[in-house]
């Protein structure tokens, strides 16, 4: 098993197989996706001045949230690891809270002009 897994799950086969389309995925399933970050994607994460971070209540309720700094606010501490500043904003702590409860997030990136990347993974506040 990969960790495509994750995105690939038993629910996500059936409709893929439902619907005619898992052919299509089968060779990412079986690959599997990135799970480190490579120097392309260090530089990228360095670029962004931007970012959503979507996080959940330990009972599954989602909940997404901008994140915002300077260029390189997000630093890649290692292959595996990123880290940010938390920085003073509406003080509601709800996305500290809800890792507190559940470790599961999910960080978007865009880049309008090229492409955009995602990430998941486990976090800790």
């Amino acid at each position: 098993m990969t960790n495509a897994s994750r995105v690939f799950t038993p629910a996500v086969q059936k409709a893929q197989a439902e619907r005619g389309s898992a052919k299509a995925y089968a060779a990412r399933d079986a690959e599997g996706f990135p799970d480190t970050i490579t120097p392309e994607l260090a530089n990228f994460i360095t670029e962004q001045d931007t970012a959503y971070i979507a996080t959940a209540t330990a009972d599954g309720a989602p909940y997404i949230q901008h994140r915002g700094g300077p260029k390189s606010f997000i630093k890649v501490v290692d292959e595996k690891t990123l880290g940010f500043a938390e920085y003073r904003g509406n003080r509601q702590h709800i996305t500290l809270a809800n890792l507190s409860e559940n470790d599961r997030t999910f960080l978007v990136l865009l880049d309008p002009s090229a492409s955009s990347t995602s990430t998941c993974g486990d976090a800790r506040a």
